[in-house]
């Protein structure tokens, strides 16, 4: 019976703000890595990012690429008007 018990539930609050979703395409080397290009699109989007992911690689005919993300933004709280 031990070994069938539940694991505790960890709840998330819900946000009291809506969350955005769109797609970014970003237009890059022929040899740039997915997994930097994601990084660089973190560390720029800061603490409103609640979620990136990948979506699709595209050659372009110059020989560059355009890598196609997901992101998915909002604040946990309401920031004040300037």
């Amino acid at each position: 019976m031990q070994e069938l018990a539940a694991t505790p539930i960890k709840y998330q609050s819900l946000r009291r703000f809506p969350t955005s979703t769109f797609d970014l395409s970003v237009v890059a080397g022929p040899r740039a890595l997915i997994a930097d290009v994601l990084s660089a699109i973190r560390q720029l989007a800061g603490e409103t990012l609640v979620q990136a992911e990948f979506l699709r690689d595209f050659t372009l005919p110059t020989g560059d690429r355009s890598l196609s993300y997901r992101l998915t933004v909002g604040a946990a709280a309401r920031a004040p008007f300037s």
